[in-house]
């Protein structure tokens, strides 16, 4: 009957040290995805300029919605942002 409880004893410690381990690893996991996250906003908005209303922009057409004679590209004005979307004309 003691070594029930030994075994029992060391079954409970074996699985609050894996539930403290999965704990651990999904904090780490979370610090990457948000440096992640933040690395990948830090890019973005080097690359892309912040538009206000009245700057002339050129929209890509993807290849499968033009012909072989269209631009690949079409002008457009930004008309106003809202939330982060912009109105074209």
């Amino acid at each position: 009957e003691e070594e029930d409880g030994d075994e029992e004893t060391a079954t409970h410690r074996n699985l609050q040290d894996l539930a403290e381990s999965i704990k651990t690893n999904r904090k780490s996991a979370r610090r990457a995805a948000k440096k992640q996250a933040d690395q990948m906003l830090e890019a973005s908005n080097k690359r892309f300029a912040t538009l206000k209303a009245g700057d002339n922009v050129r929209i890509p057409l993807p290849d499968v919605d033009r012909g072989k004679t269209d631009h690949r590209n079409i002008m457009g004005v930004v008309m106003e942002e809202n939330n982060g979307l912009f109105f074209l004309s």
